[in-house]
């Protein structure tokens, strides 16, 4: 519970960095959506499948130390669906959704060699540049990202300090990161993207931080990913079209 002051209850350090975060992450989708509201009046929008791999490795700091450092990369995979709109010649607004699973393994010397597997869908919103927009085009992207975990993990007794009787969950539902691709695209439609992906906030969830008396030693549970994906984009009838054929008849 965050620390108590005259009867107003003051968020902890840590809930103050997943606001600040939280709301600059909401001002770019907020202008992100802004812009292709106004793009696809007049754009030529594209929408398709998306699929690929990709390795994910994580980092669980205390004090600065990385004790997943022994841990191996794991293999996973995604699966969603992917836009395009076109916001002047070289510039599109590509956001997508991609369920994807991602496996947490422990170092090998934790016991059992715990994994756990909390998945998650993700939603990046990136800006892109086109080479030779109107033909077969290489592509750079970058852009906030936000993931939803399926799981949560939920424990009680044993890990940490909890209660007896009680459990929290030990992931957070939400994270903010950052996404950069590197991509090829045909006239046809067909599209092959090279991307990674880091966390930027702690997976945690605050029940765990709750559990350490100074902050500073609580760890912090990051990841990062690169993987391939492929697509293939459907071009839909634009707003500007479709007010020039209502017209006509």
């Amino acid at each position: 519970m965050p620390p108590y002051n005259g009867g107003i209850f003051l968020p902890t350090p840590l809930q103050t960095t997943h606001l600040i975060k939280a709301t600059i992450l909401k001002k770019i989708l907020l202008t992100a959506l802004a812009i292709a509201g106004i793009a696809t009046a007049q754009a030529q929008i594209s929408i398709g499948p998306i699929a690929g791999g990709h390795l994910a490795k994580y980092s669980n700091r205390i004090n600065g130390i990385n004790y997943a450092e022994a841990s191996r990369s794991t293999a996973n995979w995604r699966l969603g669906v992917a836009a395009n709109v076109p916001i002047s010649n070289h510039w599109a607004l590509q956001p997508s959704a991609t369920y994807a699973t991602m496996y947490i393994v422990s170092p090998k010397a934790a016991p059992k060699n715990t994994r756990v597997d909390p998945n998650a869908l993700e939603v990046p919103v990136c800006l892109a540049y086109k080479f030779t927009p109107g033909h077969n085009t290489l592509m750079l992207s970058a852009g906030p990202t936000v993931a939803y975990h399926v799981k949560t993990y939920e424990t009680g007794p044993g890990y940490g300090t909890s209660s007896a009787g009680k459990t929290y969950p030990v992931l957070t539902r939400f994270n903010i990161g950052v996404n950069a691709t590197l991509g090829y695209e045909w006239q046809d439609g067909w599209f092959l993207r090279g991307y990674y992906q880091r966390v930027l906030t702690s997976m945690y969830s605050d029940a765990i931080y709750e559990t350490y008396a100074t902050p500073a030693h609580a760890p912090i549970l990051t990841n990062f990913n690169f993987g391939i994906t492929a697509g293939y984009f459907f071009k839909l009838r634009s707003g500007k079209k479709q007010t020039e054929a209502g017209k006509q008849e």
